[in-house]
């Protein structure tokens, strides 16, 4: 069974960010009825919090707004939308955070209650704070819709926390730059397109500095909350794989064995591929799978250049990247690429 292909189908979106798409979509004037349709959903579906979506409704609910809208800055909306109220314990914790450095921990660890399926990081290069972001899965049909969405919902929020602008903020992309591009000047900061990882950097100055807002008492309670949400989250097997495909994408650059990533799952080695044969993986397989999508996502990136490929997903040489990415897909990364650009494989 195909990792990304299981997890597309299973019930794990939480109906928070679910449910401010469709309201804002109803306050544009869209019909429900056009934007559920195929999806098997109906408007008191996202009345409960209770309920979970697959990601295969939301993107069918995406594509139906753009087909409704025509409007491709969809992604500029919906973060203009969004509030922290509609983050529930998490929204709670970032508004009462001491410091922006808790938030940005706070975030990380406690992103996947309100979606499971994305991907943040972070580190500090000179002074920078460079904080990752993206999708756990790479099948996704709206990924600049997503990726442009929670590049300006997470500015926005942070920028909402401190009450001022990032400081020396830049934006980096790993989608193509959109015939829109103009429509993100309002930012004021330079965005760089086609980049090999999506990522938003800015001064680190700021990362302790008390926030206007802070409220340690109440900080500590809604981690609280989170971390109780975060555990019983875990218990669904479909988290553990989220979580599971999460501590690949971070360590993708580095040798990562069967015993540290069930060390950082906290499960034996045995569980562990007792776990994985329940799905019908394989370690290896496992491991394959992230490393050949993320190897054509990046030959696109990066306009064919394999060395910077190869570096990038932790190969000593061209060579065995060449040989790894030909058992993939059959032939070798520099053809491959060479079919992409003459319009053979659409992407």
């Amino acid at each position: 069974m195909n990792f990304d292909n299981h997890i597309l189908t299973r019930p794990i979106m939480p109906i928070h960010l679910p449910s401010v798409f469709i309201n804002m979509c109803l306050s544009r004037g869209y019909q429900i009825e056009h934007l559920l349709k195929n999806t098997g959903l109906e408007l008191q579906d996202f009345s409960n919090l209770q309920n979970k979506l697959n990601l295969q409704q939301i993107e069918i609910m995406i594509n139906n707004a753009f087909m409704i809208s025509n409007d491709v800055t969809l992604s500029i909306a919906y973060s203009q939308y969004i509030r922290l109220s509609h983050l529930g314990s998490l929204g709670i914790a970032i508004l009462n955070a001491p410091t922006l450095k808790h938030i940005i921990s706070t975030i990380i660890k406690y992103s996947c209650l309100i979606d499971p399926a994305i991907f943040l990081d972070n580190r500090i290069i000179k002074n920078n704070l460079h904080l990752f972001f993206g999708e756990k899965f790479f099948s996704t049909k709206n990924h600049p819709y997503s990726h442009e969405a929670l590049c300006l919902s997470i500015i926005k929020l942070l920028e909402l926390v401190i009450e001022d602008k990032l400081p020396q903020l830049k934006i980096y992309m790993n989608t193509p730059k959109p015939f829109y591009a103009d429509k993100f000047k309002f930012l004021n900061s330079p965005i760089y397109w086609e980049c090999p990882q999506s990522k938003i950097v800015f001064n680190v100055h700021i990362l302790d500095k008390p926030l206007p807002g802070a409220n340690s008492l109440a900080f500590l309670k809604a981690i609280d909350a989170c971390e109780y949400e975060y555990n019983l989250q875990l218990k669904n097997d479909d988290a553990w794989l989220l979580k599971l495909k999460s501590i690949i994408l971070k360590n993708i650059q580095n040798t990562l064995t069967a015993e540290k990533i069930s060390n950082s799952l906290n499960l034996s080695r045995r569980t562990f591929f007792r776990k994985l044969e329940k799905y019908n993986l394989s370690y290896e397989q496992l491991i394959a799978s992230t490393k050949s999508e993320l190897a054509i996502k990046n030959l696109i990136n990066e306009k064919g250049e394999i060395k910077k490929v190869a570096d990038y997903l932790g190969y000593s040489d061209i060579s065995s990247f060449s040989k790894a990415f030909k058992r993939w897909y059959g032939i070798t990364p520099k053809q491959w690429y060479i079919k992409y650009q003459s319009g053979e494989y659409l992407i």
